[in-house]
């Protein structure tokens, strides 16, 4: 999509020519089947323009765009920064397809939720890499004094930790001491399992297994396994504990969709590592629809609901 006018220089960042820029990525086809990331897009520039940049966090954007009653709950702060990353997505979708030639890039950059505003050249095809020419204030960084305190008292606990698994415990000690340390937690997403009576099932397994690996890549809070470790488990029925040894993880993730062309049931258990025991599982109900909007759905509801079975949530 190109842009009717390229704004001079002087008022190119104006909140006018922002809004502008905002409407025509609302309209777009990358957005076209996504409101909750229309909704999110619109409420973190619209605040940003209004002076309430630092009114934007992730407990107000579950209250004031996904109407959570409980937004600082782990599984609704897990819900914004998983549809975050989608934004992150669609936004890079959308600049290298229709926005191209468009003058003003929005960027919701990683581990924030305020956006940026960049200058795009017309000829370039991907976002650009510029300093943004708009930047909204942001929080006063710790004196240099305070900074280089914290990092040594870091340094010295962490040589500290070394020192004490590594010199104060016999050699017999030490694999146990390893298992025993706190880790966040890893996950394997394993393929789920097309169960239907006639394929239906197949192409929304496949997406839905990508969906729920891709969402859960966006959080620094645990590490996830790449598809390409997971599918030689397709279709075989191995204990999670032999799993979870195997690829090195805490917890497994194992789904299954059954049913017809009229009805369908997909069914999720996370397995916790150490125990084998069942830590959480949830069915759904659903009648086939759009595919993708039905992925994304059941993707964040899935992870909705593992959140609080993991270690302090997502």
């Amino acid at each position: 999509m190109e842009s009717n006018t390229q704004p001079g220089r002087k008022d190119a960042f104006s909140p006018e020519n922002i809004r502008a820029q905002l409407d025509r990525i609302l309209s777009s086809d990358a957005f076209a089947d996504a409101l909750r990331l229309r909704q999110f897009l619109g409420y973190v520039v619209n605040e940003t323009l209004d002076g309430r940049a630092d009114h934007i966090k992730g407990f107000t954007i579950a209250h004031d765009v996904f109407k959570r009653e409980n937004p600082t709950d782990a599984q609704d702060t897990t819900i914004v920064r998983v549809e975050a990353g989608r934004l992150r997505r669609h936004l890079q979708d959308y600049y290298l397809k229709e926005g191209q030639r468009d003058p003003i890039c929005i960027e919701i950059p990683k581990g924030a939720y305020v956006p940026l505003f960049h200058e795009i050249s017309p000829t370039t095809a991907a976002v650009a890499a510029d300093r943004p020419a708009f930047e909204p204030p942001r929080p006063r960084r710790p004196r240099p004094a305070r900074t280089a305190i914290l990092a040594f008292v870091a340094t010295m606990l962490a040589l500290f930790a070394f020192f004490r698994v590594y010199f104060l415990l016999d050699d017999e000690n030490l694999p146990a001491v390893h298992n025993t340390l706190p880790t966040k937690p890893a996950i394997a997403v394993l393929p789920f399992v097309d169960a239907t009576t006639d394929t239906t099932g197949r192409s929304l397994a496949t997406g839905l297994t990508e969906d729920i690996i891709t969402d859960l890549s966006s959080l620094d809070s645990i590490d996830v396994i790449a598809l390409s470790s997971v599918l030689p488990y397709r279709d075989k029925i191995i204990p999670p504990q032999q799993i979870a040894t195997e690829l090195n993880v805490t917890h497994i993730l194992r789904g299954s969709i059954r049913g017809s062309a009229d009805q369908l049931r997909v069914t999720t258990e996370l397995f916790d590592a150490d125990s084998g025991r069942q830590v959480w599982a949830k069915r759904f109900d659903r009648k086939p629809g759009n595919e993708l909007a039905l992925e994304e759905e059941l993707s964040l509801q899935i992870i909705e609901g593992m959140a609080v079975s993991l270690q302090g949530g997502l």
